[in-house]
């Protein structure tokens, strides 16, 4: 279980070098082209997960291997990649402009507050005065980082 609470942190981490390292990385080559090269990667590793998924499928578990139903589109599954692409481009653009501080700040805030409306709204989870109070400090938090 300590694993499921280490990761987001790691990811966190990840996320800050990432997007930090495509900024730098895009002074040179441009965005644009960074951009493609990380889809690439992207787009490997998922590939590499997917083989996974189809042959040992037991040692994944059915959230990542699925349950073994048939693919059916749909319309709205546009969406992730979108929200993807829009945080792989977003965030250095932003950081060329803001910094990487302001940015950070400001993009976990709005990850707390729309997480805490999807568990309340979508999830069905209550909200808590804590959380309320949380996320009320992360907003105090960008207002002072961005003064």
């Amino acid at each position: 279980m300590l694993f499921y609470f280490l990761a987001p942190v790691a990811i966190g981490v990840m996320s800050v070098l990432q997007n930090t390292l495509n900024k730098q990385i895009s002074q040179q080559y441009g965005l644009a082209l960074i951009l493609l090269v990380n889809a690439a990667i992207i787009l490997g590793a998922a590939g590499v997960l997917f083989l996974l998924a189809q042959t040992i499928p037991d040692r994944l578990g059915p959230f990542q291997a699925g349950v073994g139903a048939a693919f059916e589109w749909k319309w709205w599954y546009i969406f992730p990649g979108l929200f993807g692409f829009s945080v792989i481009f977003g965030i250095p653009t932003c950081m060329n402009k803001l910094g990487a501080l302001t940015v950070f700040i400001s993009f976990v805030t709005a990850q707390v507050v729309t997480s805490m409306v999807w568990d309340t709204w979508v999830d069905g989870l209550p909200l808590t005065v804590t959380k309320a109070v949380g996320a009320t400090i992360a907003l105090i938090g960008v207002i002072l980082v961005a003064l």
